[in-house]
């Protein structure tokens, strides 16, 4: 039985182990298949866009670089400096020692000098004295931005003082005796000139001349009273004073004023006597407010307010040798018109240069 079962073992393994040679062989046959397929595939290639700087990358790499370039400007005018300053150290540190040597050369040919004309003279040489080199010190230079705004620092011009002004002004306007009843105010029309000088003060004269119509009444040559119509001319020349409040482009102005006045009289409807009469001069004192508005640097225009009293007056011949009395603001009873306070009021236009 057991020789029944080795025989039949035997004659299974040999089948069992050509079994398992046919199988390597189909697996070895198919490895190589794959070898194959994979030997025989088209070779691939990868592309890519070539890669462009950006017009930023570009900027900020010139910036860099101005930057660099600057800095070594910088750099190298900063060690020029501290070379021209270890320069001049050396030249100093030079002419010291040049000095300490000529001093103790000039010892030793004193020591000689002596030696000879003494006889065994122990000659004990001191030992040259040291010399103390103090030391240099050297400031490093500012930086360059310091240096030049110090620089332009120093090259402003200093603001200066307005300096004095001329100007010519034509004015016009109205004027009047508000006190006086009979007393009509036409126009008034002047030209002036006048400096401004530093300080807001300014000193002008001016000549204006107005117009006025005087009612009155007379007496004919039945001493009836009649009404009688006195055109008056006034002109004043005046100096005045101002001074402006306020600087800029709008100046409040405030002065006194002195004025020399003429007078001339006109009958406008004459009767029985000459139609001229007797004309008179007077000293008048006034003051003065208003403004001033500057437009440009050379052109302004302004109103002001002038308000006159009477000083002195006086008239040219006595009006009673012609038969009345002068001109009075309300009759031969009132007050002659020289005597009475009278305002100006007008807008004026100045040139200046």
């Amino acid at each position: 039985m057991r020789l029944l079962t080795l025989i039949l073992i035997g004659s299974l393994v040999p089948g069992f182990a050509m079994a398992q040679d046919e199988e390597k062989q189909e697996l070895s046959r198919e490895v190589e298949v794959l070898y194959k397929r994979v030997e025989e595939q088209p070779p691939t290639v990868v592309e890519a866009s070539p890669l462009e700087e950006s017009k930023a990358s570009r900027i900020r790499k010139n910036r860099i670089e101005a930057e660099k370039s600057t800095e070594d400007k910088l750099v190298e005018k900063l060690e020029k400096d501290r070379i021209s300053a270890e320069q001049e150290r050396a030249r100093r540190a030079e002419k010291m020692f040049d000095a300490s040597n000529d001093d103790k050369d000039e010892r030793n040919n004193k020591d000689e000098d002596e030696d000879k004309n003494k006889d065994k003279v122990i000659v004990v040489e001191e030992p040259a004295p040291s010399v103390y080199q103090a030391p240099v010190s050297v400031v490093a230079p500012a930086p360059i931005e310091q240096t030049i705004m110090a620089q332009e620092k120093k090259e402003e011009v200093a603001p200066q003082e307005d300096p004095t002004h001329y100007y010519i002004m034509g004015l016009g306007g109205v004027s009047d005796y508000t006190s006086a009843k009979n007393v009509k105010g036409l126009y008034a029309v002047g030209v002036a000139g006048g400096m401004e000088f530093p300080g807001r003060f300014i000193v002008e004269t001016s000549f204006v001349y107005s117009l006025y119509d005087v009612e009155e009444s007379g007496l004919d040559q039945y001493y009836v009273y009649f009404p009688t119509t006195v055109r008056m001319e006034q002109k004043n020349i005046s100096l005045t004073g101002k001074y402006a409040i306020l600087g800029g482009r709008v100046r409040p102005m405030i002065g006194a004023i002195f004025s020399y006045t003429m007078r001339s009289f006109e009958n406008r409807y004459p009767q029985y006597y000459t139609s001229s009469r007797p004309a008179s001069w007077a000293i008048d004192g006034g003051l003065l407010g208003g403004v001033d508005v500057q437009l440009s640097k050379n052109f302004s225009i302004g109103g002001d307010f002038r308000y006159f009293m009477n000083l002195s007056y006086s008239r040219d011949e006595d009006p009673r040798r012609y038969g009345y009395y002068g001109v009075y603001d309300t009759g031969r009873a009132g007050k002659p018109i020289e005597e009475m306070s009278y305002m100006v009021l007008g807008v004026n236009a100045a040139v200046r240069f």
